[in-house]
């Protein structure tokens, strides 16, 4: 592979100096006031000001929230007509994105700063979406964030061909990459996974046909499943209580199929662990037992 660079996009806001610089004033909010609010909801925090609930919070991955021009007007103490002002302003400085969703916004957060990062090895590549993966809870990483990473490296593959290997599968490349993303994960309780046929298989179907799984769908997968496989039992969403609400704004989206792949793939991952334990177990006793017979 040929030295290049690949543009990659992180998200940095400091909201530690940004709440620091807010106005004391509780009712008219200032501009620095609305713009704090804007990023404390776009990324996912509870309460964005004294009088938020956690109710108002939609359930979208971090970077975005969704409500409405009135609501703004009503939180910030603000005329509607300079909402839309102060919106348009930030849009055309290219900091937020809207989208209509009937009569509600998705905003979307784009202060992104642009890396251009010179890259050896496409290996590279990969190596740093796995430690970024390790972190992901810990420092708010966004699947879109990550998915760019794992999509700079497949996109470098796609250009390789068949990397001179005339047996070599995209899709069944990319599922390999996928289930060794399971070790990797932040909360991750799989070690040391063996992915046999039935499982590349499986997690290959997803980038074939017409519905094929983005990598950005593939990082929200991930996130819900580096929480739900510390269970034993694979969580019914509708029935999911409040406290599990951020871990189910992973897959809010998914479908049925999405979500049965996801619960078919728990459960094979979870019998994996069982017998991997139950083997390290085994061959603990066997040592013990070998050096007792030695003495």
């Amino acid at each position: 592979m040929d030295n290049k660079n690949v543009t990659l996009y992180g998200m940095e806001n400091d909201m530690a100096l940004l709440q620091f610089l807010r106005s004391k004033n509780t009712e008219r909010f200032t501009k620095l006031d609305a713009f704090c609010y804007l990023i404390g909801k776009m990324s996912g925090q509870g309460k964005a000001h004294k009088g938020d609930s956690s109710k108002d919070i939609s359930p979208l991955c971090h970077g975005e929230f969704t409500g409405s021009i009135s609501e703004l007007a009503n939180d910030w103490h603000w005329h509607r007509a300079t909402v839309r002002s102060f919106l348009d302003g930030l849009e055309s400085l290219g900091v937020i994105k809207r989208e209509l969703q009937g009569r509600d916004y998705t905003f979307i957060l784009r202060t992104h700063t642009s890396l251009s990062i010179p890259i050896i090895t496409y290996d590279t590549v990969l190596e740093v979406a796995y430690l970024l993966l390790q972190h992901w809870d810990e420092y708010n990483l966004s699947p879109k964030f990550l998915a760019a990473y794992f999509e700079a490296y497949d996109g470098t593959m796609n250009e390789e061909d068949d990397c001179g290997d005339p047996d070599w599968n995209r899709e069944d490349h990319n599922a390999k990459i996928v289930l060794e993303c399971f070790s990797h994960l932040e909360f991750s309780v799989i070690f040391n996974l063996r992915p046999d046929d039935s499982l590349v298989q499986m997690v290959a179907s997803t980038f074939k046909g017409a519905g094929q799984w983005s990598w950005t769908k593939w990082m929200q997968a991930l996130m819900y499943m580096d929480f739900v496989l510390m269970g034993e039992d694979f969580p019914d969403i509708d029935k999911s209580d409040e406290d599990s609400y951020k871990h189910n704004a992973f897959v809010c989206d998914f479908s049925k199929q999405d979500m049965r792949l996801l619960r078919e793939l728990f459960y094979k991952l979870k019998k994996m662990e069982k017998d991997d334990s139950e083997q390290t177990d085994s061959n603990h006793t066997s040592s013990s037992l070998t050096s007792q017979d030695n003495e």
